[in-house]
């Protein structure tokens, strides 16, 4: 005669099967800082963890290209427009002060040097290949990232289309190398003038021309300044998303540190008792067994 299962035994062996499993699983909580590790745990609370992290991976993606390219490129053409109106108006100051009676020929030399600045400030304001002002987008302009939305967008990434200007160009036709006001008999390139533009009687043309461009650059600065505001409202908006998708998804699967840790020092010992609730019920097993084998002999 033998016992091969005691009650007690097989408690003793569930109980500590599942102090261990409880420390197992409060342990994972720990070393990953999150209450929800898997749909197992909780499915509706880790589908919504899992697409809140989808989604903020997608926001971040936009904010990327933001920092890389939108903002430094807005910033860059709005830079470059301040500096081209302070250039225009010195040029517009020296066409009066020639018509005032000044040097023609250092008045000249200074004007085919501020129209070389003007060459230059369009032809700098350019990023990765980028410009704004040259021209080179086209008459759509670039698309350029300025948001997500998961819900109301689609799951979409939104984009907006800037053409700011034309303002130099290589093939000599942009704003300032053919400035002409309305009513005028020819245009003028402002970024190389010639003593004839200066003549007696042409300067009254040139200035006509160069307060023309002046007016077109200030629709140029307008759409400049349009793009800087929106893709910087546009990246506060999506940090702000980004704060909130990780608060969204703390409150769901953060777990609590102080409580875990507690709870972990309890299941501990919980796990020694049951471990040795479960000898102690191995032993008496046996002992029963030694004792119907002592009998039966």
């Amino acid at each position: 005669m033998y016992v091969s299962w005691s009650p007690s035994s097989a408690q003793a062996t569930s109980n500590a099967s599942s102090a261990q499993t409880s420390l197992q699983k409060t342990q994972q909580q720990i070393s990953t800082g999150k209450s929800i590790n898997d749909a197992s745990d909780n499915a509706a609370l880790w589908d919504m963890a899992t697409s809140n992290y989808s989604q903020s991976g997608a926001v971040s993606a936009v904010m990327t290209s933001q920092q890389g390219m939108t903002l430094p490129l807005a910033a860059t053409s709005q830079s470059a427009v301040g500096g081209i109106a302070n250039t225009l108006n010195a040029m517009r100051n020296n066409l009066i002060a020639l018509q005032g009676g000044g040097d023609q020929n250092a008045i000249l030399q200074s004007l085919q040097a501020q129209g070389k600045a003007l060459s230059s400030s369009v032809s700098q304001a350019g990023l990765n290949g980028v410009n704004l002002l040259d021209g080179s987008t086209g008459a759509q302009g670039d698309n350029f990232l300025v948001s997500y939305g998961e819900y109301d967008q689609g799951g979409q990434t939104a984009s907006v289309n800037v053409a700011a200007g034309n303002l130099v160009n290589s093939a000599g036709t942009g704003t300032f190398q053919a400035a002409k006001a309305s009513g005028s008999g020819a245009a003028t390139d402002l970024t190389a003038l010639t003593a004839n533009d200066l003549s007696p009687g042409n300067i009254a043309q040139t200035l006509a021309n160069l307060n023309a461009a002046q007016d077109q650059l200030q629709s140029v600065a307008g759409n400049v300044g349009a793009f800087n505001n929106l893709v910087g409202q546009a990246y506060n908006t999506n940090a702000t998303s980004q704060i909130d998708l990780a608060n969204a998804t703390a409150g769901v699967d953060n777990a609590d540190m102080a409580e875990e840790s507690t709870q972990m020092s309890a299941q501990n010992v919980q796990q020694q008792l049951a471990v040795m609730a479960q000898g102690i019920a191995n032993r008496s097993s046996a002992n029963v067994l030694k004792l119907f084998q002592q009998n039966a002999a």
